[in-house]
């Protein structure tokens, strides 16, 4: 994360990537190797692992659905943006993500 977060994408993806082979049940790494590999542009890889976490409701929240949403506009997926967008107004109708949803900021 802090790879990442200095702007060390390889890096991040590299140990991160380690990170989730030595425990792939873990959903914050998970949700890390997505935000890295979307930033990467690597979207059908990010795919994989958001839905990894989104698949368990306990799990998911608006930012899990968020960048799972994003993944799926970058991808053209019309119907995944909505169906992660209906998620985030269902559970998340506050929230800060839902409140770009709703404006079209989808790349925020």
């Amino acid at each position: 994360v802090c790879h990442a977060r200095a702007g060390r994408l390889e890096d991040a993806e590299r140990r991160l990537t380690r990170a989730y082979e030595l425990d792939p049940s873990n959903p914050t790494t998970a949700l890390n190797l997505a935000e890295v590999l979307y930033r990467r542009q690597d979207y059908e890889r990010a795919r994989f692992y958001i839905r990894r976490v989104n698949q368990r409701e306990d799990l998911s929240n608006a930012q899990t659905l968020w960048l799972a949403l994003r993944v799926e506009n970058r991808l053209g997926n019309r119907s995944g943006v909505d169906d992660y967008g209906r998620q985030l107004r269902n559970r998340f109708p506050q929230a800060t993500e839902t409140l770009a949803y709703d404006r079209g900021r989808l790349d925020e």
